[in-house]
């Protein structure tokens, strides 16, 4: 992970900081460059449909294998709180509209 965040470190879009319940995790946090840069790429793809590609005719059942696929590929292993995350995620003070 420390290998996918360090060049967005360097660039200033995230802080890494030591996670004192955790000390094998690292607690990343965006800053304001981060932000903004994140905000311009949303505001660009807010009217696109189907960025980056239209899952809503997807049962939640293909999308949990979908996910599933994707988490080996990566050789990641989550529990069903990542996916959770994964699917319900939103920016904070982010309008969709």
């Amino acid at each position: 992970m420390t290998r996918l965040l360090k060049p967005l470190q360097e660039k200033g879009f995230i802080e890494l900081s030591a996670n004192h319940e955790k000390p094998r995790y690292k607690k990343v946090t965006i800053t304001r460059k981060g932000t903004e840069t994140l905000n311009k790429i949303m505001d660009k793809v807010k009217g696109t449909e189907q960025f980056p590609f239209n899952m809503s005719r997807l049962t939640t059942e293909e999308l949990n294998t979908f996910l599933k696929y994707g988490q080996k590929i990566l050789g990641v292993h989550k529990d069903g709180h990542f996916l959770k995350m994964l699917t319900e995620a939103r920016v904070e003070n982010y309008d969709y509209a």
